[in-house]
Order: structure tokens, then sequence, then C-alpha cells
């Protein structure tokens, strides 16, 4: 581990030297001349120079002013000249129109940019100008911001003069190709235009062709009516003269004047009679309508009077429900106060209660604890006798788990197969000739020993690390094999008391002492060596291996933990490996320690063979039948560990002690709880008071819809009675005016 430091150490020492080695390049750019310049530029007052920066500017915006004008007075000049031809040479404009693109489009682009900078500086000439006049007001304070000015106003001059520069650099071919490009497009847009163009006057003229055909169909149709509607005047007409014909020939008909005027005097006297005959009906008719329309009058008083009652009734009765909707709402809102109150009392009240049953259940099991006392006390026994008593009960009655327990991975081993459990009760046996070397330091399922259920669990995460440095190296995981981790739990305690490998392996073991990770060890270090090693070799062929190790040792990559050995790196790497078992010691001489034990080949007879994964899952499975039973079994043993073996009344005091602590809990939490519950009575009742008095409001409310129902009916049906009356009236009306008029007026039949 020294020799990791050193090299850290080395590292930090060369990273060090490489950082303060680094040359600045921006401090390589000042020169004599500049340091000269600045020197002459010191002796004028800073307030003069930024007076020479701004006229400087100035005299460059005028520069730039006067190109700008004439710039642009050349395209005003190119466009006169290109509108002149343009109306000289109507049938020329494709042409015209390119060249004043190509003469005025470079010279007003020129001019747009120049513009711009022009612009730009005039902003900038404001900015050092509005500068100027507050370094006036304070020279001294404004000495930095002056020569900064000063260079600024300079940087910007050099930044006109480029812009200058590439205008003088255009390309008229690239710009001949540019306008080309353009003309093209052009083209295409005015043949695309005229196109749509002449669409649109077709469609204009068909539009004025059939307004036109429109308008015609109208007048046509309107010249037909009108001859239509003279032609039935007519035929109307022509069917009176007709009738008003026949009628005169009809009258012309009569043998004898005095024979006719006779029959006119009898028809005439007839028709007296019978004009006397419908007068005298027509005043009984009128009596009988009069007394009619007084009756229906009286029945139309009536049922408006009763209709109007109904609306009054309707209005009494929508009060009515809205009075009783008010009391509903008031009733429902101290219903949901006192049902709120209720609940959170009672709330209170439940966590009391369940403490109070907590207490007691306290209690009780002090009380059994005082009596248990009181009876080991009266029997002469000890408090650790009876705890012992409990335990050997609970032995007794779950046996056959405690034995899988207390043989701690042996137990899981015979959970997964019998056949599993023979084969690896071997590495445990003292017994056996070929292992009880090893065996002899297992202390099977003691805390602590690599065989305990936890330190077995412990190894999961390093099996699933040695699959992830082997994928490193494109070689398959290893399988976990039940019986190499029995055997590698049994090299882990043996390693306890002695730092070296028992021989008692089939393939290949790596053991571990003091780390918490041994991959440290085992692969980064040896890794490192390894790699050395070979790069060492390809430089150096004719090395030899002291020479190599001293080359390592210079280098800080020999391991010295193992002796310079790269055999457990190898092991973790092998190919030719297929199946790992790994035991974890946490106590004994050596601290902790780590033991890997490797298979290759076909398992061996009764081993089973599961991933990592499945390994896993399956430990899962027997912990969680086992937790239950192991869980009680530890704390009895507790019991036992911790009880006393002295045959005194401590025992009896402390039990007396608990349960009175207990009894003073139960009686703290009833005392709390004697408010809450009283209350609770009270709220109860409130809420049964109120809920009475919401259930009433729901039957008024319900009563008073029901009576509103009534009365919109009721209104309906008097108002259905009033408009029969009505129409009565108006019909007797009616009556009595045609038997009024048929009495003033009788009309007498005549017969020509």
């Amino acid at each position: 581990m020294k020799n990791v430091k050193d090299k850290i150490i080395m590292s930090a020492a060369v990273g060090f030297t490489a950082a303060s080695g680094i040359t600045p390049v921006f401090a390589q750019e000042t020169t004599n001349a500049e340091v000269i310049k600045e020197d002459v530029e010191a002796k004028r007052t800073k307030k003069e120079k930024l007076e020479d920066s701004v006229k400087t500017a100035k005299s460059n915006l005028d520069d730039v002013k006067k190109v700008s004008d004439e710039k642009k007075a050349d395209a005003d000049a190119a466009k006169k000249e290109l509108e002149d031809a343009s109306a000289a040479q109507d049938k020329q404009y494709a042409v015209v129109e390119n060249q004043y693109d190509k003469a005025y489009g470079s010279v007003n682009e020129d001019y747009q940019i120049l513009l711009s900078k022009a612009s730009d500086l005039e902003e900038e000439i404001a900015s050092k100008q509005a500068e100027l006049d507050q370094y006036t007001k304070n020279e001294e304070s404004a000495a930095k911001n002056l020569e900064e000015a000063k260079k600024d106003l300079a940087d910007k001059q050099a930044k006109l003069d480029e812009v200058n520069k590439e205008l003088a650099k255009y390309d008229k071919t690239s710009i001949d190709a540019d306008l080309k490009t353009v003309e093209t497009e052009q083209e295409k847009a005015q043949t695309a235009y005229n196109s749509a163009k002449k669409a649109n006057e077709d469609a204009a003229s068909a539009l004025t062709i059939a307004n036109g055909d429109l308008n015609t169909k109208k007048e046509a149709l309107n010249n037909a009516q009108k001859a239509y509607d003279d032609a039935t005047a007519d035929v109307n007409a022509k069917q009176e003269a007709v009738k008003d014909a026949q009628a005169n020939v009809d009258s012309f008909t009569g043998s004898d004047a005095l024979t006719n005027a006779q029959k006119e005097l009898d028809q005439a006297k007839t028709e007296l009679v019978n004009a006397q005959t419908i007068a005298k009906n027509a005043e009984i008719a009128l009596d009988s309508a009069n007394t009619e329309l007084s009756e229906a009058e009286t029945t139309q008083q009536s049922a408006q009077s009763e209709y109007d009652k109904s609306v009054k009734s309707l209005d009494e009765a929508k009060k009515a429900l809205e009075e009783a909707t008010k009391k509903q709402a008031t009733a429902k809102e101290a219903y949901e106060v006192a049902d709120k109150n209720a609940k959170d009392n009672q709330s209170i009240v439940d966590k009391l209660t369940q403490k109070q049953t907590e207490c007691q259940t306290a209690v009780n099991k002090a009380q059994t604890a005082l009596n248990d006392a009181q009876t080991a006390f009266d029997s002469n026994k000890s408090e650790k006798e009876v705890a012992q008593e409990k335990l050997n009960t609970f032995i007794n009655e779950n046996k056959s788990t405690i034995d899988q327990i207390n043989k701690g991975t042996q137990g899981f081993f015979e959970y997964v197969s019998t056949n599993l459990g023979k084969l690896t009760s071997q590495a445990f046996d003292k017994n056996n000739a070929t292992y009880a070397k090893i065996a002899a330091y297992v202390k099977l399922g003691q805390e602590g020993d690599a065989t305990s259920i936890e330190n077995m669990k412990a190894v999961i995460p390093l099996l699933n690390k040695v699959n992830v440095l082997r994928a490193n190296h494109n070689v398959g995981a290893l399988q976990v094999s039940l019986w190499e981790m029995a055997l590698a739990q049994a090299n882990s305690d043996w390693a306890q008391k002695n730092i070296k490998h028992s021989g008692i392996y089939d393939y290949g073991e790596n053991l571990s002492w003091g780390l918490d990770d041994p991959y440290i060890g085992w692969y980064d270090e040896e890794k490192a060596y390894s790699d050395f090693i070979n790069d060492y070799k390809s430089k150096h062929p004719e090395a030899s291996d002291k020479e190599i190790i001293e080359a390592a040792k210079k280098a800080g990559v020999y391991t010295y933990s193992s002796g310079g050995s790269i055999g457990h790196y190898l092991n973790i790497i092998n190919s030719g490996f297929n199946c790992i078992g790994m035991g974890y010691s946490s106590t004994g001489e050596y601290g902790r320690n780590h033991s890997q034990d490797f298979w290759s080949g076909t398992p061996q007879k009764g081993d089973v063979i599961m991933t990592v994964d499945e390994f896993e899952k399956k430990l899962t499975e027997y912990e969680n039948k086992i937790d239950a039973v192991n869980k009680e079994y530890k704390a009895k043993q507790d019991a036992v560990a911790n009880a006393s073996d002295v045959k005194d009344n401590s025992a009896v005091l402390k039990a007396q002690k608990a349960l009175d602590d207990a009894n003073a809990q139960l009686d703290s939490v009833k005392n709390k709880l004697e408010a809450p519950a009283a209350k609770q009575k009270e709220l109860n009742a409130k809420v049964t008071e109120a809920n009475k008095a919401l259930v009433a409001a729901n039957t008024e409310v319900a009563n008073k819809a029901k009576d509103k129902t009534d009365a919109e009916t009721a209104k309906i049906q008097k108002a259905t009675e009033l408009d029969t009356a009505k129409a009565n009236v108006e019909s007797k009306k009616t009556v009595k005016e045609t038997a009024a008029k048929n009495k003033g007026n009788p009309q007498l039949d005549r017969v020509d």
C-alpha cells in the first residue's frame, strides 16, 4: 500500500510541474514600438487626445458621407440613364431591366453598405462626444476611459478601412453570374405573372358576358309575367260580359206583362210574410243571445277571479319554497359543522382509545411478567431459568426450523435439495478424511462465521463484481456452484487461523485478509503489475525476471501484498473456469477475510449450479421462510443472555415497577380520554339534532315544492278555464250582434 501512496504523490508532483510549465500566449504581443508610441501620447493632455479622436472620427464620417453622396449620385445618374433608355426602347424592356439591375443594384448595394457604416460611425461619434462632454467636467477621473475611447475609435476606423478594402475587392464576374441568376428568376416570375393576368382577364370577360345574359333572361321573364297577368284580366272581363249578356237574355223570356206583374205582386206579399217571420225569429234570437252573453260574462268574471287567486297562491307557494330552501341550507350548514366537529373530536377519541388499548395490552403483559417473576421466585427459579424454560419450549415447538437455522448455510443447502445437503456436509464434517483439516475451524451457523446466512449473503455483490470484471476481458460469466460455496466458506474459516492456502480446493483459490473489497489486491493491483510486465517484456524481450521486478518496484506497481504474484488476477479472468464459490468470515484472529474457490468442467454429482441472480432469489426465499421463527428464536436467546440467574426478588420488583409504570400510563391516557369522550356525546347529540332539523327542512322543502307544483298546475287550469270563458263571451257577443242585426234588418227571401 505504501507504493500506491508513493505513486499518488509522484503523479501529483508531475502534474504540478506540467501545469507550472505553461507559457501564456497572450503575453507575447507587446513590442518596443508600441511602448514608445504610448510614451509620446502620454505627453499630450487626455482631453486634447479625446478631442482629436472625436475630430478624426468626424472627419472620417465626412469622408464616408462624401463617398456615400458620390455613390448615391452615381446611382441616381445610372437610374436616370436607364429610365431614359427604357422609355426609348420599350420593345427591349427585359434587356433594359437587366442592365438597370446590374448598374443600379451594384451601386445601390455599395451605397447602402456605406450608409449603414456611416450611421454606425455617427452613433459612435455621438457616443464619444457624450464621453468628451463628461470628461471635460472631470478630466482627472476620466483618464482611463479617455484612453479606452481613443483605442475604440481607432478600432472603428480600422474596421471602416477593412470595409473599404472589401468593397474594392468586388469580383465583376461573380456579380454578373449572380445577376444572371436573378435575371432568369425574374423572367420566370414575369411569365407566371403574364399567364395569371391572362387567366384573370379571360375570367373577367366571361363574367361580364354571363351577367349580361342573366339580365336579358330576367327581362324576358318579367315581360312574360306581365303578358300572362294581362291575359288573365281580359279573360275575367270577357266572362263577366258573357254572364251579363245571359242575364239580359233571361229577363226577356216572359209571355205577358200583366201576368208577370201579378206574379211579382204575389211574390212580394209572400216575401213580406217571410220577412216578418224572419224578424220575429231574429228578436227571439236576440233575447236568447243577450241572456247567454250575460251568463258567459258572469262565467268569465268568475274564471278571472279564480285565475287571480291561483296566481296569488302560486306566488305565495314560491315564497314559501324560497323560505324553506333557505332554512334547508341553514340546517345543512349547521349539520355539516356539527358533523365535522364530531368527526374531528372522534378522531382524537379514536387515537386515545387506541392508545388506551395499547396501554392496557402493556399492563396485561406487565402483569403476566410480574406473575411469571413471582412464580419463578416462589418456585425458587431464577429469571434466567424461567427464560431458559421458555426458550426450551420454543425450541421444542419449532425444532425442525431451529435445527435448520442453527446449521447456518448448511441448512440452506439442505433446503435447496437433499442431495446437495449430503454433498456440502462433507466440507463441514470434522471427521471426514478429506475435509477434516478445514472443517475443524468451522463454527457452523454462528455469528461472524463464514457459514452464517448473513455472511453468505454479504458475498453476493462480490459474485456480481467478478462477472463484471470478466466481462471487461470478454470472458464468460461464472455461475455459482453451491458445493464451491461450502468449500470456500470452510477455507475462509481456516484462513482465520492460517495465512496460507489449506490446499483443499478443486481448481483454483483466492484468499484475502483485512480488505472490505478484496478485488483491490486480487484484481486492481495485480492487473496493473501484469500489464506492466507485458509492456516491459515487449520493450525489453531479453529482460530477466529480476530486472522486471526491480523495474516494477521503481514504477510502484509491484504487488508486495501478494509477494509479486498475479495468480489471483489470472484466476479471475481464467476462461477455463465456469463456476465459483465465495466465503466471508468477519471475526477471527485476522479480522475479516474472503475466499474464492473455482471449478472447471462438469459439476460434481449432487451439486446445484445457479446464476448469481438465481442464487440471490433462492437465498431470499429461504430467509423469508425462516424469518419469523429466527427473530423469535434470537429474541428468546437474548432474553436468556440478559436474564439474571441470582435468586432474589429484583426480578419481581422490576416487573412490579414495569406494571406500575404501565398502569400509570394507562391512567394518564384514561384521564386524557374523559373530556373528549364526554364532549363526543354532546357533539353526537348535536349531530343527531342537526340531522333531525335537516330532515325536517328537507321534508318542508319537498312539501313546499309540491305546493308550488300544485299551484302552477292550478294556475294553468284556471288560465285555461278563463280563456274558455273569454272565448265563450266573444262567441255570445257575436251571436248577440248577429241577432240584433237580424232584428233590425230582416232579410226577405225573393223568388224571381
